[in-house]
């Protein structure tokens, strides 16, 4: 915890540094900005680009990539005045400046700018923090990548985290990598629900995670109040979310005995990315544990909704069947699914009789167990996020290049081998399945091998699994009760699953990464993915109709907008139900883009060689 004698994090607050993380999350806010629409940008000369928004001007340089996306020089930023430039590296002052005179609702901008800034105070500590070269990032399991990664590439206010304050930041985040012990409360069954896979029981569940003596103690402290395991629950509690939310809110409840504290088990966990998924560092191989954290980050109060919870262990075991049946997923790919193999909810006795409350009101005290990897890997396999591919260490080597050296492989031949790893599972399950899994960078796991790819794991189901609402003879055997929690949704949304989380969140910034360090192309990078989608697509020459339901090869797609929704479409209502995506226009397809310019560049230089086109 935050010691007083000591507030702030050494080097996190010096001046340079500060300028420096300042000037990159600026970059980052124009890069995104543009690419949603936000604003236009004009190209003056080749690599010169402006911003006009009335009588604001700023000028910045900037390579252009396939999706419409800038790639901006962070020392290239400058804000004209008069008939001269003046640097620019304040994001947050950039913001204020900027959006009122866009529309945005004085509230939205006053909240963005918070927001804003406990994202820029996070990249201030992961700089100061930072010390590996890419070739020590690439030795590091998926545990402790989750400390070294820098939240959604896409969304500007990435590490929000609203409701934490600095001692909080310094104790439960994952850049700061301080070990947590999870606290454990007994609830009673007549407000609380617990359903897991057959083979479960919530006794055995907490017997494993805390110790058969830890769970004898906790026992007596539960008798002590009148209860037992017969009246009571077991379920674990992040700390934050019992001091800030449980205590204040569920009072009564614990005056009545409906909750009683049992106090902390032995086991240190540290936090993903997500901050309140929490894994086990003390005994690996044991499940992770998904908490409620009511704050709010990246769109949402991290919550978990009951409906879901409780039904994350049957969707977990058909999901299992599924894979066992499969044999181009289980035995050819080898997919890990991180199951949910039983979770919880308690239902809070006057929020929950409330017709349309916010929903943070009615996910503030449940959980999860989920698989961890550790437990699926076998022997010389290791595991790194997808996200941990968008980073490069201090000596500027991207991850993947150092993986790449450390296999033997080339860059090229890496990323053809990543491709053929990550892409057909996610597909097939779509395409074959009707089911969209949403791959990005911290829900999809790379299993490696001496460097090189070997398998995929993913996880994150009852959350993020997408139902096609076509009658797929596959899926008809999802039992109807999941069915009715998961969205049912059209195949050309679905194909968005694999277009945006996957080609958009993960691969337009690993694109641009090893373009710019790595000598590998842009145009030579999606062609490997166009490779490896169509030797996928030959494999299954059966599945015809279903490549075409599911088509990856259109011209274009509808470029999905993730901080228009925060400045525009939602803002910072306390809403019943999530918010929702925003489209704004269309991004050509890298898989086909590269062809049609080539083939443009050719009917060109035949006409002027005065030669016809070809056809």
């Amino acid at each position: 915890m935050l010691m007083h004698h000591d507030p702030l994090l050494p080097g996190a607050f010096s001046e340079e540094l500060w300028q420096q993380v300042s000037k990159r999350l600026l970059a980052k806010v124009i890069e995104e900005f543009a690419y949603e629409r936000v604003f236009g940008v004009v190209e003056e000369k080749p690599g010169h680009y402006r911003i006009d928004i009335d009588e604001l001007q700023y000028r910045f340089k900037a390579e252009r990539y396939v999706f419409d996306n800038l790639s901006v020089d962070p020392a290239s930023l400058f804000k004209r005045h008069g008939n001269s430039d003046a640097p620019l590296h304040d994001p947050l002052a950039f913001c204020a400046e900027v959006l009122p005179k866009l529309g945005v609702k004085p509230m939205t901008v006053a909240h963005f700018i918070k927001e804003l800034g406990n994202t820029l105070v996070s990249d201030a500590h992961i700089a100061a923090r930072a010390s590996k070269t890419g070739a020590e990032l690439a030795e590091l399991d998926d545990i402790c990548m989750e400390g070294e990664t820098t939240g959604h590439p896409w969304v500007t206010v990435s590490k929000g985290r609203i409701g934490l304050g600095y001692s909080d930041y310094l104790a439960f985040t994952p850049e700061n990598r301080t070990p947590t012990e999870v606290l454990w409360l007994g609830v009673s069954k007549e407000r609380a629900s617990f359903i897991a896979e057959e083979t479960l029981t919530n006794e055995g569940l907490v017997r494993e995670a805390v110790g058969v003596s830890r769970f004898e103690s906790f026992c007596a402290k539960l008798a002590a109040r009148g209860g037992s395991v017969d009246t009571h629950y077991m379920m674990p509690v992040h700390p934050w979310q019992w001091d800030h939310m449980i205590v204040p809110h569920f009072a009564a409840d614990i005056a009545a005995g409906h909750i009683v504290f049992l106090g902390k088990g032995d086991d240190l966990y540290l936090p993903q990315q997500s901050v309140r998924t929490l894994s086990n560092i003390s005994h690996p191989e044991k499940s992770t544990l998904k908490l409620c954290m009511t704050i709010l980050n990246t769109a949402v109060y991290r919550g978990i909704p009951g409906k879901r919870a409780l039904t994350a262990a049957p969707l977990t075991t058909w999901l299992d069947q599924l894979l066992a049946r499969d044999q181009f997923l289980s035995e050819e790919c080898g997919l890990v699914l991180l199951g949910e193999r039983a979770g919880m909810h308690y239902v809070h006795p006057q929020f929950s009789t409330i017709e349309g409350a916010p929903y943070q009101f009615n996910e503030m005290l449940g959980c999860m167990w989920r698989d961890s990897l550790s437990a699926h890997l076998k022997s010389g396999e290791t595991g790194l996020p997808l996200a941990a591919l968008l980073h490069a260490g201090t000596d500027g080597k991207p991850v993947v290049q150092a993986l790449a050296e450390k296999s033997g492989m080339t860059v090229s031949e890496w990323t053809a081998r990543l491709f053929d790893v990550v892409i057909p599972p996610v597909f097939h399950l779509l395409a074959k399945h009707g089911l969209a899994f949403s791959a990005h960078g911290q829900n999809a796991t790379l299993i490696l091998k001496n460097g090189r790819p070997e398998r995929l794991a993913l996880r994150d189901f009852i959350d993020d699994v997408i139902v096609c609402d076509q009658a797929f003879p596959e899926s008809a055997t999802l039992p109807e009760e999941v069915r009715a929690v998961l969205l049912c949704l059209p195949a050309d949304f679905l194909i968005h699953f694999i277009q945006t989380t996957l080609f958009i969140c993960v691969f337009r910034y690993m694109s641009v990464l090893l373009d710019q360090r790595s000598g590998l192309p842009e145009h030579a990078f999606w062609g490997l993915a166009r490779s490896s989608i169509l030797a996928y697509q030959k494999r299954f020459p059966e599945m015809a109709s279903r490549f075409a339901t599911f088509d990856l090869f259109g011209d274009e797609y509808p470029r999905l907008c993730l901080n228009r929704v925060r400045l525009f479409t939602h803002g910072y209502a306390d809403d019943d139900e999530r918010p929702v995506p925003d489209f704004q226009g269309m991004v050509d397809n890298p898989l086909v883009a590269f062809d049609k310019r080539s083939n443009a560049r050719n009917r060109l230089q035949g006409g002027c060689n005065g030669r016809s086109a070809a056809p």
